[in-house]
Order: C-alpha cells, then structure tokens, then sequence
C-alpha cells in the first residue's frame, strides 16, 4: 500500500501476461510511478509483474499481482524498497602510532561524511568510535570525510579511509587514525635597564638581562574558524617563573597571538618578532602559525625597569666599650631604602662568636635563636607581621634591629684589637620584582674581665693642682 509520503518510481518495467503465462504487454512506469495497461478484454485473468530496478527490492517476495479485470482494476500496486548496504569503520586514537586501532580507544561524537554520487550521509561515532551509514547499493562512494574539529586540536590524522567507489556489499574498516602531536610556546621577560645589546628582542639569559618574576603572559589562539580577532578564540594566561621563563604546552597547530602585560613600573623595549613590543604573532623564524607538534622557544619580551632598586645597611655598637664580662650589650643594625622602589622583601642574618658573646634577644625577636653563632629574620617587611619591621620598606624609609648579647669572655687577646666581630648580612632583598645582590656591615665589641687583688698602703698627696695617689698590693710588699 502507497503511502502519501512515499513518491512513484519511474521507469519500473510492468509486464502483462495471461493466464497461461504469455506476455501481452509491457511498460515501464511514469515519473509519479504509474502504469497503465488498456483495451483489455473483461472477465479475463491477467497476471501483472514488476522488474525491480538496479538498487531495489520488492516489499514481497514475489512482485507479481493476479486480477482479473471486471471491468476496470486500477488499484494493481507494486512497492519497492532501495536496496541498501551498509559502510562503517572507526575514529580512533592511535596511541601507538601504528595505524592499526586494535585496542586503541576511539573518539565519540565524531561526524563522519560519506559521499556516495553527490549524495552526503553524515552520522557521529558512538561511545567507541565507531560508526556506520547505510546507502543505495550500487553507489559510487567517492569520499569519507572526518571532522576534525570534533577530535582535540594536539591531535593530527596518521591514517585516513579511502573510498570504497561502487559498493554493492557492506564495506567495513573504513577506519580513520589521531596521533596526539602537541605543540610548546615557551619564551622569557627579562629586564634589559642594564644591557648592552637592549633592544634586539632576545633575552640573553646574563646578569645584564635577568628574568622577570610574576608578570602576566596571555596567549590567544583562533578557534575553529582559524583566524584570530574573532569570537571562537580561546585565550589561556600563564604568569611567568623566577627567572622570568613562560611556557604553554598541549598546543594544536595553527594562529597564536601572544600578548605580555607589563609589571608595574617596568617600560617595554622589543619582542622578537619586532613591531609592537607587548604583542608577538610569529611562533618561529618565518612561520606566523604554530605548526603541528612544534616547540617554538625564544618568544622573548624585553622590558626596562624605570628606576634602580638599591638599600644601605649599617651596624653600629651601642655604648661604649670595654664591657666587663656578665654585662648586657647590644648592637643596632639600620637597613635604609636607597632605592626607587619600595623593598617587599627583606631576610636578615645576623653572626657572632660563641665563644666571647651569648644571645639575649633582639628587637623585633628573631625567627631562629639557638645559640649557634647565627641569627636570622626570614623576612623583615610586611610579609612577616611578628618578626619584623611589619611594612614594605617605602622608599628612604628605614628598618631598625637591635640586638641584645651578655658578655661572656674577655676578648684582650684577640688581635688586632683586642675585640669580637659582630657582623649583619641581608640574606634576600626585592625590590621593583628584582632581586637585589646582598650588603653587609660589622662592629666590634671589647670584652674585659678585671682581677680582684689586695691593695696596701694607700695614699694621697698634694703636689701643687696634682691629686698624687699612692698604692702597694701585696704581690708587691
């Protein structure tokens, strides 16, 4: 029975044949699929068959119809199916890079294209990979394609599916393999204030030219559409490390735009690939696209700090030596802001010998006082709240320790001077995000200790604006 979606096949050949099996007529069918047979005698038994054409097969078994006509049979139907076979194959990840997908895991939600005479038939793959699309036996399938767009962007085709041309049996294996290939971008900020070769774009990696900690990279990318500026782009922000080295990895090929957003303070000089100094496009040499599995290095930026980070740092006794022995002294230690830039870190060491001086304390208290010599402050600004000055050190602004000692031993032996040294280092300053090499500074100490003798005859006399004094101990009587 026709239904009223289903069109007419045109062109079926209809034969007509009698009751004993002779051809009487024969035609083939109109573009709405119609056929008629007329000037047939009435009350006679006629046999009617249809031919399925190339690609088709009938709904029943047998295509032939008996009716008799009395006197008008209109209603002589024949349905037929196209006769299909079915293509399939696999989108996989081809983590061995063997071109076979045996136990390899495959890709879903991938669409698959086939192309059998002009004719597209898409379908996705399932949780497997796998996919399957049935077309008109017969057909010339002259193209499988894959989007690529659905797999991840790391990954390259190592094995595509060539057409099957005309099919008239299912073809399977028409499989198509990714070999994850990830591309790099990696580069350095450094600060070329002190160098003598600013402005060629590459960090030379010397003390002229140190990295930049913490400053903002952006990396944009072109999305599916393949050109950057538009709304698919995917942007990825990575900070740079201690020595001021970039990096972004799992990269797919293609558009990159990476773009540097300068620290506080800092000026831009050049990039490497020339034109706008905050803004690199070319990935390597004379490539402006990231090729696939790429590492492209040395996207340098070069900046300039605008000011010199510097400190003083000064020791000074406080009193006057001698000290006896069991007396408390205490030495003040100034570290004075230099610079143009705040100080936002600043560790102390602080030395001395055990053997002429014990450790009472110190102002603000130390972060390690176990009597061994050294003393240190982890970190004298505002990053340690307790102990230390409690603030970033503004520029000018100046941060004072004063440490306590009990005299332990006289020191009269010691040469040159008869005193013990007592000596500040820095021990890590940052300033404007630059490291600042170590200072130090030293003060010496006198450390007596007086013998108790007996004294004798004592006197005093007058000898003019003279006080004459006059004493025998008794090692000497």
């Amino acid at each position: 029975v026709q239904d009223p979606n289903e069109p007419g096949l045109e062109g079926v050949t209809v034969i007509l044949k009698d009751s004993n099996g002779n051809t009487i007529d024969t035609q083939a069918t109109d573009p709405n699929g119609d056929y008629l047979f007329v000037g047939l005698p009435t009350n006679t038994t006629y046999t009617v068959e249809a031919v399925p054409p190339g690609g088709y097969t009938p709904t029943v078994p047998n295509p032939s119809i008996t009716t008799g006509i009395t006197p008008d049979n209109l209603d002589v139907n024949f349905g037929m199916n196209v006769l299909t076979v079915t293509l399939s194959g696999r989108v996989y990840d081809d983590q061995n890079n063997s071109g076979d997908d045996e136990g390899e895991p495959g890709f879903p939600n991938v669409d698959v294209t086939v192309v059998c005479d002009g004719k597209s038939y898409t379908v996705a793959t399932d949780g497997n990979g796998d996919w399957s699309v049935n077309v008109p036996s017969g057909s010339d399938c002259t193209a499988i394609q894959v989007d690529e767009n659905d797999v991840p962007p790391t990954y390259q085709v190592n094995e595509t599916a060539t057409p099957p041309g005309i099919v008239t049996t299912n073809v399977t294996g028409l499989d198509t393999g990714f070999v994850n290939n990830p591309g790099s971008i990696t580069g350095t900020v450094c600060d070329v204030a002190s160098s003598g070769s600013a402005g060629n774009g590459t960090c030379d990696g010397n003390l002229d030219e140190p990295g930049i900690n913490g400053v903002t990279v952006t990396l944009v990318g072109a999305g599916q559409d393949g050109i950057l500026g538009t709304t698919d782009d995917i942007t990825q922000t990575t900070t740079t490390n201690s020595s001021g080295v970039y990096n972004f990895t799992d990269l797919g090929p293609g558009l990159y735009r990476i773009v540097e957003t300068n620290l506080p303070n800092y000026d831009s000089v050049a990039d490497v690939d020339g034109g706008n100094p905050d803004i690199i496009n070319r990935m390597s040499g004379s490539s402006i696209p990231l090729l696939a599995g790429e590492s492209a290095t040395g996207r340098d930026f070069e900046d300039a700090l605008l000011g010199t980070p510097d400190f003083a740092i000064e020791k000074t006794l406080i009193g006057q030596d001698p000290f006896r022995t069991g007396d408390l002294l205490s030495f003040r230690i100034r570290i004075t802001n230099t610079g143009d830039f705040p100080i936002t870190f600043l560790a102390l060491r602080d030395t001395y010998d055990t053997v002429y001086l014990t450790y009472a304390g110190s102002t603000p208290p130390s972060d390690d006082n176990i009597g061994d010599g050294v003393i240190d402050w982890s970190d004298l600004t505002a990053g340690q709240q307790v102990n230390g000055c409690g603030v970033d050190l503004a520029v000018n602004a100046v941060c004072e320790v004063v440490v306590d000692f009990v005299a332990k031993l006289d020191t009269s032996l010691l040469q040159p001077d008869s005193k013990t040294e007592n000596t500040a280092t820095t021990n890590g300053v940052e300033a404007g995000n630059l490291t600042i090499p170590d200072k130090s500074d030293s003060a010496r100490v006198q450390v007596t200790s007086p013998t108790a003798v007996l004294v004798i005859n004592r006197a005093a006399t007058a000898d003019g604006d003279a006080i004459l004094l006059h004493w025998e101990t008794t090692n000497e009587s």
